[in-house]
């Protein structure tokens, strides 16, 4: 939704079920954000320095869905917020046909990886041909 009251209640729940997320923002198609910092509790005060109506246009992350119609993920970067190493994964939103915004999710790297263990995966399964 491009409401942002009812997009930062959803923000809120998922950042709150995936604590590998720093960070929840949505924009408009000028690259505006508009809803209000949704972070993870511990970090918000970090974050009070990016407002409401903070301009992202210039961003890669920004730029690459609208371009595209897809998804974004951004190379590693260290948060200026926050020093931690990050990804940005990024998409459209749409209403029917058109795109009208763009979601933006930055990721804690190290948070990540601890939820994916190096040895004793699960097998992965295939449906047959």
């Amino acid at each position: 939704s491009m409401v942002a009251k009812r997009a930062e209640k959803e923000l809120r729940r998922f950042v709150d079920e995936h604590p590998y997320v720093q960070f929840a923002y949505l924009t408009t198609l000028e690259g505006t954000k508009i809803t209000h910092n949704v972070t993870q509790l511990a970090d918000k005060g970090k974050f009070e320095k990016i407002g409401l109506h903070e301009d992202f246009s210039d961003r890669e992350w920004f730029t690459q869905p609208l371009a595209t119609g897809d998804v974004c993920v951004t190379d590693f970067y260290s948060s200026k917020i926050t020093g931690r190493l990050c990804i940005t994964a990024s998409a459209p939103v749409w209403r029917g046909e058109e795109t009208v915004g763009v979601l933006g999710l930055d990721f804690k790297f190290e948070d990540m990886a601890r939820l994916h263990p190096v040895e004793g995966t699960a097998p992965i399964y295939v449906e047959e041909d």
